[in-house]
């Protein structure tokens, strides 16, 4: 009981982030440094040092008991991408039950995305991973880069007296929402279809770049109607965007090819429009994005 009393007099909550600084606000912490929270017997902060990215302000115990029986830690801001999660949580004077612990994603329009929401049995550490997405990339706006979160603990039953220490490790590069968090994917779609007398093909693709460049690659494999190609980025899926390249295929019979080199789409959507500009001919296509 000494060790854990020493233990937790000192308590240190860690977070391992990449740097990103604001206009408004100070920077975030980076990589290797860590928030060192000294808290005393009770769980009381006792001495925080600044900047902190715990943007609230408002972190005052590391435990939850008969009447401190739930914490949440609101608005944290953290660069986009993945993370790994840790908690350890320990019994206050040998009660068992179990703790809930939420993490959500939010964004400017108000919705918030539960990434975690797990049950924890005290005297054990638990991990798993969640993604952060850009705080403005689902309002229709410029990309923020960063994201924020809110971090909640609570009792689960009853009899549940524990202290809890977590942990929050960035592993994962930039990511807009819809990404996996780690770029460790090279397509991001295809179609294959025909375009008739002045009509025009659309598809966008399923997941945001993760890297700055991508390419489109269209085959006319059919027809023979004078069609453009327009490539567009956007910060949203259906966003109308700004054209990022585009290309034409001259009216004849002949199969063909067009690779499109895009580039400044690391976190954005691909959109691409096949316009026939035909009154009568056919273009038949498939087309691919890579990354």
């Amino acid at each position: 009981m000494k060790m854990f009393s020493k233990f937790f007099k000192s308590l240190l909550l860690f977070l391992t982030i990449s740097t990103f600084t604001f206009a408004s606000n100070g920077p975030l912490l980076k990589i290797g440094e860590s928030i060192t929270l000294t808290v005393n017997g009770a769980g009381e902060i006792i001495d925080m040092p600044e900047p902190t990215s715990w943007t609230n302000g408002n972190i005052n115990q590391f435990y939850l008991d008969d009447t401190h029986t739930q914490k949440s830690f609101n608005d944290i801001r953290l660069m986009p991408g993945t993370y790994r999660w840790r908690v350890k949580t320990v019994k206050r004077n040998g009660r068992p039950g179990k703790v809930n612990f939420d993490i959500k994603v939010k964004f400017q329009n108000g919705s918030n995305h539960k990434k975690v929401d797990k049950k924890l049995s005290p005297g054990r550490t638990d991990t798993g991973n969640f993604t952060v997405e850009d705080f403005r990339s689902q309002s229709g706006g410029g990309q923020a880069g960063y994201g924020k979160i809110k971090v909640h603990i609570g009792r689960a039953a009853i009899n549940t007296s524990v202290n809890y220490k977590i942990t929050l490790t960035r592993t994962g590069g930039s990511t807009g929402s819809g990404n996996s968090g780690n770029c460790n994917y090279t397509n991001l779609g295809s179609k294959s279809g025909n375009v008739i007398g002045n009509t025009v093909g659309k598809y966008t693709s399923q997941k945001k770049a993760c890297k700055n460049t991508a390419k489109v690659k269209v085959n006319k494999t059919g027809g023979k109607a004078r069609t453009t190609v327009l490539v567009y980025t956007s910060n949203t899926k259906n966003g109308t965007g700004t054209l990022a390249d585009s290309y034409e295929f001259p009216n004849g019979n002949k199969k063909s090819s067009k690779t499109l080199n895009i580039s400044n789409c690391n976190g954005k959507f691909i959109r691409v429009e096949v316009k026939n500009r035909s009154a009568a001919n056919t273009f038949k296509y498939n087309l691919n994005i890579t990354q």
